[in-house]
C-alpha cells in the first residue's frame, strides 16, 4: 500500500519529528523538521531528483509525526528514536558497542596501567586515555607503555599478599613494590612518565631508547639494540609526528567525511596536548542521507560516548551547531564544536578530508577485489 498523498495537507506545520514506515509497519527513515508539513512536502513534490529518494518514497506506507516545542526537542527526539529503531535509511552507530580506554587507577597506592571498557563518562578519581574503537591498536599501546615504564601488573590483592617478587621483576619487567625493591617516589615519578607519554608531552623518551640501542650495538648486543629499534618504531607509529607543533589543536579531534555512491567514509584524527596521536575511521554503505545530516547523527551518536576531548574540529558548517554542543556538554565537561574557516585548524581539516578520501578508495578497491 503506497502513502496517500493527500494526508500531507493534513500534517502540522510544526516543529517536530517524522517517521516514514513501509507496508510492514517497519521503520524506514526518521527526520526532524521545522515544519513537519513542508518537510514532508518535499520529499514528494520537492526537486530532489536523487534515486534514493524516489527510492524511498516508494517504499513509504504511512508517516507519523511527534511535535515538540522547538528545534533542540527534535533534534534529541530524532536521535533516540534512530537509536530504538535503526531506521535501513539512517545513517547509524551502534549504541551496544563500547569502546576501549586506558586507565591509570592513580586512586591506588600503587597505580596501574588497565584497558577498560566505558559506555558512560566516569565519576572516579582515576585517570582515562581514548576511547580508541580499535581494540588492537589499546593494547598494542598497553604493551608498549609496559615495557617502557616497569609498573606492577598484578592485581590489588596479589599486591598485598606478595612476599617475594614475580619473574617480572628478574626480566626487568616490574620494578616489585610490592615487596618493596622501590620506593614510593620512584614508582611514582615511573607513573608520572606513563602519563606524560599518554599527553605526548615527554619528548627524551625517544632521545633516550636512540642512545640505549647505540650503547647495546656497540656492546655488541644485537638482540637488545633490535628490542630497543622496534620500542623507537612502535612509538613513532603510535605518535604520527606529522603535526607535532600543532599547539591549536590541543586534546581535539578533527573530523573529516567523504561520501561517494552512498558509501560514506568519517576519519577522526584525534590530538592530545598539539600532537596527533592517533586516527580511526567509520564506514558506512548504502546511506542515502545529506552530508549535514550524517554528520549531526554521528556527533550526536558517536560523542554520547565517554570522550576526553575538549574541542571536536568539523569540516562543515552545522544549523544545529550550538544545539548540538549544548546536548554534548549535559554528561561531559563542556565540549567545543568549531568550523574553522582559515588558519592552523583549516589544514587540520584538509588533512583529515585527505585520509578520509584515500580510505575511502582503499575500502571500495578492497570490497570490489573481495566481490571478484
Amino acid at each position: 500500500m503506497t502513502f496517500n498523498k493527500n494526508l500531507l495537507d493534513k500534517m502540522p506545520a510544526k516543529y517536530g519529528v517524522y517517521i516514514m514506515k513501509d507496508s510492514n509497519d517497519r521503520v524506514l527513515y526518521v527526520g526532524k523538521a521545522k515544519n513537519l508539513k513542508n518537510r514532508i512536502k518535499q520529499y514528494f513534490f520537492g526537486k530532489d531528483t536523487r534515486a534514493s529518494v524516489s527510492f524511498l518514497v516508494d517504499q513509504i506506507s504511512s508517516i507519523d509525526t511527534i511535535i515538540v516545542s522547538n528545534d533542540k526537542e527534535a533534534l534529541i527526539l530524532e536521535n533516540t528514536l534512530i537509536k530504538k529503531h535503526q531506521p535501513k535509511y539512517n545513517i547509524l552507530l551502534k549504541d551496544d558497542k563500547t569502546y576501549v580506554s586506558i586507565m591509570i587507577n592513580t586512586s591506588h597506592k600503587w597505580p596501574m596501567i588497565k584497558l577498560v571498557r566505558l559506555k558512560t563518562q566516569p565519576k572516579d578519581k582515576n585517570l582515562y586515555f581514548g576511547p580508541y574503537t580499535n581494540v588492537k591498536a589499546a593494547k598494542s599501546i598497553k604493551d608498549l607503555l609496559l615495557n617502557l615504564f616497569p609498573l606492577r601488573q598484578c592485581s590489588n590483592s596479589e599486591i598485598q599478599n606478595r612476599s617475594r617478587p614475580c619473574i617480572l621483576f628478574d626480566i626487568k619487567k616490574c620494578i616489585a613494590p610490592c615487596v618493596n625493591k622501590c620506593t614510593k617516589k620512584e614508582y611514582d615519578t615511573l607513573v608520572k612518565s606513563v602519563m606524560e607519554f599518554l599527553k605526548g608531552k615527554d619528548p627524551s623518551i625517544l632521545k633516550n631508547l636512540k642512545s640505549k640501542m647505540k650503547l647495546a650495538s656497540k656492546n655488541l648486543e644485537y638482540e637488545k639494540a633490535n628490542e630497543y629499534l622496534n620500542l623507537i618504531k612502535q612509538i613513532k607509529h603510535i605518535r604520527l609526528n606529522q603535526f607535532v607543533d600543532i599547539i591549536a589543536a590541543k586534546n581535539s579531534d578533527v573530523l573529516g567525511i567523504y561520501i561517494e555512491d552512498h558509501f560514506v567514509m568519517i576519519v577522526k584524527l584525534i590530538f592530545l596536548q598539539g600532537r596527533l596521536t592517533t586516527s580511526e575511521h567509520f564506514s558506512f554503505f548504502e546511506i542515502f542521507s545529506p552530508k549535514e545530516e550524517i554528520l549531526e547523527t554521528f556527533l550526536l551518536q558517536h560523542y554520547s560516548k565517554t570522550t576526553t576531548s575538549k574541542e571536536i574540529i568539523i569540516p562543515l558548517k552545522l544549523k544545529n551547531m550550538k544545539t548540538i554542543e549544548k546536548i554534548l556538554s549535559k554528561d561531559h565537561k563542556k565540549i567545543k564544536i568549531t568550523h574553522p574557516i582559515k588558519g592552523k585548524k583549516k589544514e587540520l581539516i584538509k588533512l583529515s578530508l585527505e585520509n578520509a578520501k584515500a580510505l575511502s578508495i582503499q575500502q571500495k578497491d578492497q570490497k570490489s577485489l573481495n566481490e571478484k
